[in-house]
């Protein structure tokens, strides 16, 4: 009688071509789940610097005027040599809210408007939790704070309002934010040449990864540089 089945080496042998073939499988998945997780990531970088960049653009832009000295005016090519911790990287813009329901006469130095100061300014911020040790520099977050003039001229501590546009301690931190203007002629090595005025303002806002193990340059970053027009203005004789 003949007896048909599967021997001891034929079944072995299947079990390893299996395994072979789900180790594979499993390596190609998980390869493609991270590479799935990493431009989740990096995508959260570009939405967190959009959103910051679309931010001060609008501040920029609904501002009535900006400080004389904050941001500084530069001649074209000395912004790439600017740090982010430089004491004069700061931005000061004035937003005047009117209030049409106050009438003249108006007595003493009373008026019918607010002026708000808003200073924008980088603090360093502490690691995210997992960041490797070997990082050379701490992140920063922005801080915005903005106080009502009194009719006498001095800012009204009492109603300072305090804001940060990025949470401290994310995986996701400010690594560059450079506030500046370009002076009215720069005299460069191709000439002297017009440039936009001083309430014209620009900034370059980088974001770094810092949960990525590796070093600094394997970490993604996103980049903006832009520039925005103030498009308001103060009152007349201000």
């Amino acid at each position: 009688m003949h007896r048909t089945g599967v021997t001891m080496i034929e079944l072995l042998m299947a079990l390893v071509i299996f395994s072979l073939v789900m180790t594979a499988v499993f390596t190609t998945f998980s390869q493609g789940r991270k590479g799935a997780e990493e431009a989740m990531t990096n995508l959260d970088i570009n939405m967190d610097l959009q959103r910051i960049s679309d931010r001060l653009q609008g501040d920029i832009r609904e501002a009535s005027g900006v400080g004389d000295q904050f941001p500084p005016f530069l001649v074209p090519g000395v912004e790439k040599t600017k740090k982010t911790d430089d004491p004069d990287n700061s931005m000061v813009l004035y937003k005047v809210e009117y209030d049409f329901k106050k009438l003249p006469p108006f007595a003493g130095n009373d008026k019918f408007f607010t002026i708000w100061i808003a200073s924008y300014s980088l603090k360093q911020d502490l690691l995210p939790a997992g960041s490797p040790p070997t990082t050379a520099s701490r992140p920063y977050y922005l801080l915005i704070e903005s106080h009502p003039l009194l009719p006498t001229g001095a800012l009204d501590p009492s109603k300072r309002v305090l804001e940060t546009l990025n949470q401290k301690g994310k995986d996701i931190e400010i690594d560059r934010l450079i506030f500046y203007r370009y002076k009215a002629t720069a005299t460069t090595a191709a000439g002297t040449k017009s440039i936009p005025t001083g309430r014209c303002v620009f900034f370059d806002l980088a974001m770094t990864r810092y949960d990525k193990k590796g070093t600094y340059d394997e970490k993604y970053t996103g980049k903006i540089t832009t520039s925005v027009q103030v498009r308001g203005s103060m009152p007349e004789g201000l």
